[in-house]
Parts: structure tokens; C-alpha cells; sequence
């Protein structure tokens, strides 16, 4: 899904805090309500007040610590909020399962995954839900918006040295899925990207709505990331059910279609069958420890270019590591900067080809395309014969001696991008099966 233009967003509310001055207003009163109409003043509302992630908030917002949230169906209020919780970031490790896809399954597939409803659908039916909850049995139960009921809460700032209470009647809330057992009422949040945090008011509303719904069984409250065949999800509990900041991630499991997945027998065909080309000396060699990021990038550019800055908000880090991702797509084929002469990033042709293909071909198709430098040759070959992958400073001497040019004496340039391909290697070996 494409972002609000948040150059509009930005100047919008530097006028909104301009005409009401809503920074002294916050240091004097401790908070600012401000009403939807107020705000349609300058742009739409459902584009001024929804910020995902920490790196969609408006500098006016980040350079005074403050952050919004809906208190009523037409009233916001500004105020010293901490909105946002980390993620743990897709290259951690966590325990990852194979599951079968059902065979009476035809009009959708793994391969035909394209919004976050069906993403939720493919988990539902193929038993990943059930299996992460831990539940025999399933039953749907609510999706879409809804006016929460009354609940009131604390909320800390960003120093956490302030906390705040809020009451809230009647805001817009939204539940992807839900899902009720026996034992309890599981609440999902869905998306089909990775970041870096996410806001917390989508867990946290619904729960606290439910709550007061009279809900007696345990709330449970989910955080689902769907990514190139991967199914990442994520349990966050409230230590205090009144405290929006007590938000603790509980536990966390990945699961892999098979459908997407490449065996360890073709990949170590594909080894045998292809031979390593030249190193290119115009592109850097990749630092950039995730793979599954470098994918997730070139599923970004799918959308559209994207400038350094903007890699840089979409992950929430700076610009450098953009340039590091960047450069790993390339690096691959995957991506090129355009012809402009503003560096952006845009999908190459074969970036589209792989995107267009089928999970299992993709990945193939990735293979292919690593199995064409030597130095991750003779670490997947170490890898599959020991199986384990080789650690950093085993990889160091290997990499001096296949990329000679990467760094001067002294310098941990070997070592970092050392790291990078023991990731990767680790990385593709896991779409197999684990190791250690």
C-alpha cells in the first residue's frame, strides 16, 4: 500500500501547530485537544493522524516528543506520548517451521498472496494460527472498524519521565482478525512489510475495546508479518492492562509454506551445475546483513522509486545503511539507481522477473544469482558439508583471498562484509531447513 504523501502531511501540520500553537500549549496544559474539523482545515484527517511507524511522524512532531492519538470518533489529542514499540528485526534469530499448505485449497495459493486479509486467510487454513496460539481449534469471530467502548489509560513520553492519562469513548478502532478458542480471544495486526517499530494504539486499542466489552477470557494480541513465503508472527502482552507503555513482546515464531520453499537437493544441484563469474569492481560488495531486507526492498520498488531518504524512513535507520541495501540489491541485479541524476532507487527488469515468480522459482532464482560470485560458492559448498555455516573469522581469509580489493590492511572492512555473507549463506540454507 502506497504512504500518504507525508511532504503534504508535514506542511499541513506545520501550519496546524503554527496557528494554534500547539508546543506551548502542550509545555503549559500537559496536552492539546484538537478536532477533526480543526484539522480538515488543512488536509483529510485519516491521512493527518495515521503514523504506522516512528519515521512517519512530522519532524514538528519527533523535534517536540510528542505523538497523537484518537480520543473520541472526531478528537485527537497531542500531547508527550511515546507511541511506539520496537520490533525485532526479521534477521533475528527465532524458531522457524515448514507447513504444508492444504491440497483442497484452489483459489488462493502461497504464491498468490498480495493484502494482509489474505495473508491472514492462507494462516487460518493452513494451521499456522492454530499452531502458533497453541490452540486445537479456531473459530473467526470480528474484523473491520468499530467505535471503541470507554476505557481510560496511562501512557509514558519518550524520556519516560512523564506520564499521562488519556479517556477514551468512541475512536475508531480496527481488528484485521480475530479469532476466539476456548481459552481466549486473539486479536491480529497485519502487514506485508518489515520495520523497525510499529504503533502500539493498534494492539492496544482493540484490546482495551474488548476488554470492556466484558470479555472474560484472556485477550491475546498479535503482531503477523508476511513476507516472500514467511509467515512472521509476533505476541506482545500489557503488564498492566491500564498502562499503553507496559507493552512487552511475549514471544515469537516464523512459518515457511512449503510451497515456498527450494530443497537442500537443488541446492546443492544448483552448486554443482553453475560456475562463479567475474567479481564486478563498479559495485560495492554487499554490507547488509539481512537478506530477507534486501527482498523486502525490491518489494518496495515494485511500488515505486524510492530516494535514499526515503529507504532510510521506510526501515528507520540512516541514509548510510540505505546505501548498504541499495547496494546489496544491486549488487544481485535486483535494483538500479535511475538515469535522473538523483540517485533513486528503482526495480531493475530482472528485479521484476523475480518478484513475478512463483515462491519456489524465486528462490532458485536468488541462488542463481549468489551462486555467481565465488566467495559465497565456497562457503554454501563449507556450509553443506559441515553442516553448520563457517563463522566470521573463518570467512575473513577466504574473502581476502576471492575479493582482494575490499579493504586496506587494518581495517575490519573483511570482517563486516565477512558477517554479511555468513548471513546470507545462514539465510538460504534456513529456506531448507534450519541449521545450526
Amino acid at each position: 500500500m502506497l504512504k500518504p504523501d507525508i511532504g503534504k502531511t508535514e506542511t499541513a501540520w506545520n501550519e496546524l501547530f503554527a496557528k494554534y500553537d500547539i508546543a506551548e500549549r502542550v509545555v503549559k496544559d500537559g496536552s492539546f485537544p484538537i478536532t477533526a474539523s480543526q484539522i480538515k482545515e488543512f488536509r483529510e484527517p485519516r491521512l493527518m493522524a495515521k503514523f504506522d511507524h516512528r519515521h512517519d511522524l512530522p519532524k514538528v512532531f519527533s523535534s517536540n516528543g510528542l505523538g497523537i492519538l484518537p480520543v473520541t470518533r472526531g478528537t485527537y489529542s497531542i500531547g508527550p506520548y511515546d507511541l511506539f514499540a520496537k520490533l525485532r528485526p526479521p534477521e533475528a534469530a527465532v524458531p522457524t517451521s515448514i507447513i504444508p499448505f492444504p491440497d483442497a485449497i484452489e483459489s488462493i495459493s502461497a504464491d498468490g498472496i498480495t493484502s494482509e486479509a489474505v495473508a491472514l486467510n492462507c494462516a487460518f487454513d493452513a494451521g499456522v494460527l492454530a499452531r502458533f496460539l497453541g490452540e486445537e481449534r479456531l473459530l473467526p469471530t470480528v474484523a473491520g472498524r468499530a467505535g471503541a467502548r470507554p476505557f481510560d489509560f496511562r501512557i509514558r513520553s519518550y524520556d519516560r519521565k512523564r506520564v499521562s492519562t488519556l479517556s477514551v469513548n468512541g475512536a475508531q478502532i480496527e481488528v484485521d482478525a480475530a479469532y476466539e478458542s476456548r481459552n481466549s480471544l486473539s486479536l491480529f495486526e497485519a502487514k506485508m512489510h518489515f520495520d523497525r517499530d510499529f504503533v502500539v494504539r493498534q494492539l492496544y486499542y482493540p484490546f482495551r475495546h474488548f476488554l470492556a466489552s466484558g470479555v472474560t477470557k484472556p485477550i491475546r494480541t498479535i503482531y503477523l508479518v508476511y513476507s516472500s513465503g514467511m509467515f512472521d508472527l509476533s505476541e506482545y502482552g500489557f503488564e498492566d492492562p491500564l498502562d499503553y507503555s507496559s507493552v512487552t513482546l511475549l514471544r515469537s515464531e516464523r512459518y515457511r509454506l512449503d510451497s515456498a520453499g527450494f530443497s537442500r537437493g537443488q541446492l546443492f544441484a544448483l552448486l554443482a551445475e553453475s560456475s562463479a563469474l567475474p567479481e564486478p569492481t563498479h559495485i560495492p560488495f554487499p554490507q547488509a546483513n539481512s537478506f530477507e531486507r534486501v527482498i523486502n526492498l525490491c518489494e518496495r520498488l515494485a511500488i515505486g522509486p524510492l530516494s535514499k531518504s526515503a529507504i532510510a524512513a521506510c526501515y528507520g535507520f540512516d541514509e548510510r545503511q540505505s546505501d548498504y541495501y541499495l547496494n546489496a540489491a544491486i549488487y544481485l541485479g535486483l535494483a538500479r539507481r535511475d538515469a535522473s541524476g538523483r540517485g533513486n532507487a528503482v526495480l531493475s527488469f530482472d528485479g521484476a522477473e523475480m518478484l513475478r515468480l512463483p515462491f519456489r522459482k524465486r528462490a532458485r532464482f536468488l541462488a542463481e544469482r549468489l551462486l555467481r560470485h565465488e566467495i559465497f560458492r565456497r562457503i554454501l559448498r563449507m556450509a553443506m558439508i559441515r553442516g553448520s555455516v563457517p563463522e566470521t573469522s573463518e570467512i575473513v581469509p577466504i574473502l581476502k583471498e576471492t575479493n582482494p580489493r575490499l579493504g586496506a590492511p587494518g581495517k575490519d572492512t573483511f570482517g563486516r562484509r565477512a558477517s554479511t555473507v555468513r548471513n546470507w549463506i545462514k539465510w538460504f540454507l534456513e529456506q531448507t531447513e534450519p541449521m545450526s
